[in-house]
């Protein structure tokens, strides 16, 4: 009897085991999601001029009759030695949703009589300025005048008057090249 029950008990072993494994599984579940993205808005302005690439570029050509003169010596439309005058080059990012890098940079001045020079607000050629976007952020804050000054100072000595003499009449060329770029976060 004692072999029969060690037979029994490794029969009911074996059976156990068999079911054991044959009953066991993995439980796996596998789901799939999707959704829609808003790309954000570009819209910028130069003036009059929408530009709808990034990076927006542009030339444009200034004449004296564009210039607020606070010292003015001479006609209107007009520079004379003593002149300091003054542009103000608006430009606008309402309309983007993101943050834009505007920056003015004055070409070679053609034409100019001597001394005279061309800077931005900030006594440099070239000038950037970022305009951030945030949810709240009205409208006009997105906006940005660069302040072109334009000075011909008053000569002392007899070469620069017969200098600036040679040139009267003359159109005094003030190239500025205005970008936008959005700005990059690195």
């Amino acid at each position: 009897m004692k072999g029969d029950k060690k037979i029994l008990t490794i029969a009911i072993l074996l059976l156990l085991i068999s079911v054991g494994f044959t009953t066991y599984a993995i439980y796996k579940s596998t789901t799939a999601a999707g959704g829609t993205v808003k790309l954000a808005a570009w819209h910028v302005e130069v003036g009059e001029s929408d530009f709808t690439e990034s990076p927006a570029s542009t030339s444009f050509v200034l004449t004296l009759n564009d210039l607020d003169c606070t010292t003015h010596n001479g006609k209107n439309g007009t520079m004379a030695p003593g002149d300091t005058c003054t542009l103000k080059i608006p430009v606008s990012a309402a309309g983007s949703e993101v943050d834009v890098d505007f920056t003015a940079t004055i070409g070679t001045v053609e034409n100019a009589p001597a001394g005279m020079t061309v800077v931005l607000g900030n006594d440099a050629t070239t000038e950037t300025h970022l305009v951030q976007w945030t949810d709240s952020t009205a409208e006009g804050a997105m906006t940005y005048e660069f302040e072109l000054e334009v000075s011909w100072p008053t000569a002392d000595e007899t070469t620069t008057n017969a200098a600036d003499v040679s040139k009267q009449g003359q159109t005094v060329t003030i190239p500025v090249t205005l970008t936008a770029a959005q700005h990059a976060y690195n």
